[in-house]
Order: structure tokens, then C-alpha cells, then sequence
């Protein structure tokens, strides 16, 4: 339920969802394996995420159910696309991976 003051409404919202962000960046600080892993993508300061949020960094998690496309691991120097859901939290950009692919 959401309350406008202003004019004295009060509103329903019938749906939420989230849709899958893509990034593209640099590899580095691979820790894991294929089955649960983590690194950080670096994308470039003029790329429209960095202007965006202020951010070039982004922490990507990629699961068991993780597809790969174009590579058959992703390592440290790797230049890579991801696909998934992103989020804010505790200060820090954090995305899902469903896909990582070879750009």
C-alpha cells in the first residue's frame, strides 16, 4: 500500500518484479569454483553503469545453474559480459549471474 499525503490517495500496487541487468568489465578476484563462485567485474568509468551509480566495481555470484557462453571458466584478467539481477546493498553493487559469456 502506498499513502500519497498530498492528495489524500492511497494506492494498490497490483505487481512487482525485477529484470536482469547486463555489465561488461574485467575479472579479477575470482574465489570458488564452477558449482559457487565470486569475483569482482571492474567496468569502464565512462560505461553507463559507472555514470550512473558512481561505481566501476560490482560483485558478480555465480551459481550452479549459471550458464556459460563462449568459455568454459572464467578467470582473473578475463573480459567478460554478465547478465543477472542486480542489487544495492550494504553499500556495494552485488549482480546474480544467470549467464556470463565471452564478449
Amino acid at each position: 500500500m502506498i499513502v500519497d499525503l498530498s492528495m489524500g490517495a492511497t494506492y494498490f500496487p497490483q505487481c512487482c518484479g525485477s529484470e536482469q541487468q547486463g555489465l561488461s568489465g574485467i575479472v579479477s578476484g575470482f574465489t570458488g569454483s564452477a558449482a559457487q563462485a565470486s569475483f569482482t567485474i571492474t567496468v569502464a568509468p565512462d560505461s553507463a553503469f559507472a555514470i550512473l551509480t558512481g561505481a566501476t566495481t560490482a560483485t558478480i555470484y555465480q551459481q550452479s545453474g549459471t550458464e556459460l557462453r563462449g568459455m568454459t571458466a572464467v578467470t582473473d584478467g578475463n573480459v567478460v559480459h554478465v547478465r543477472g539481477l542486480l542489487f544495492f546493498d550494504a553499500g556495494a553493487y552485488k549482480l546474480v549471474a544467470s549467464r556470463i559469456m565471452s564478449p
